[in-house]
C-alpha cells in the first residue's frame, strides 16, 4: 500500500473531525460556521444532519432553519429563535439520548405529545370484562 501524504492525511482528517456543507446551500454553509465554530462541536456534527433545504435532523428531532438578516433561525411552535437559544435549550436532552442509546439502533419517539392522552377507538376494559 501507498504511503499517505500529509496533505491528504490532513484533508481526510478534517473531513471526519469537522462539518462540511453543501456549496450551494447557503443556510448550511451558515450550519457548517455554527457547527464547526461552537464549543460543542463534536456532538453537533453528530446530531445535526442535512435533510433537505432549510431541513434538518437534530438527534429526535426535525427542524426548520432558515436565514433571517444573516442570523440562523429555527422554527419553534408559531415563530422561531435564534439557532444558539435552541442548541442551548436542547442539546443536553439529545445528548443524554444520545449516552443512552446504548443498543446501536435509531431512536424512536413516542406518537403522542408528552402530556397528551392517545385517542382510543374503544373504551378500556378492566381485568373482568366491565368498561372503564
Amino acid at each position: 500500500m501507498a504511503p499517505v501524504s500529509g496533505a491528504l492525511y490532513n484533508d481526510y482528517r478534517s473531513r471526519l473531525t469537522q462539518y462540511n456543507p453543501l456549496n450551494s446551500d447557503i443556510v448550511d454553509q451558515m450550519m457548517s460556521d455554527f457547527i464547526n465554530l461552537h464549543p460543542e462541536r463534536h456532538h453537533l456534527r453528530l446530531l445535526f444532519v442535512r435533510e433537505g433545504d432549510g431541513w434538518y435532523q437534530f438527534g429526535t428531532k426535525r427542524v426548520n432553519v432558515k436565514s433571517e438578516k444573516n442570523l440562523l433561525k429555527v422554527r419553534v411552535g408559531g415563530g422561531f429563535c435564534t439557532i444558539d437559544d435552541y442548541v442551548d435549550q436542547n442539546l443536553p436532552f439529545e445528548i443524554a439520548r444520545l449516552n443512552n442509546d446504548t443498543s446501536g439502533r435509531s431512536i424512536k419517539t413516542s406518537a403522542s405529545a408528552p402530556g397528551k392522552k392517545s385517542a382510543s377507538k374503544s373504551p378500556r376494559k378492566s381485568d373482568n370484562g366491565e368498561k372503564k
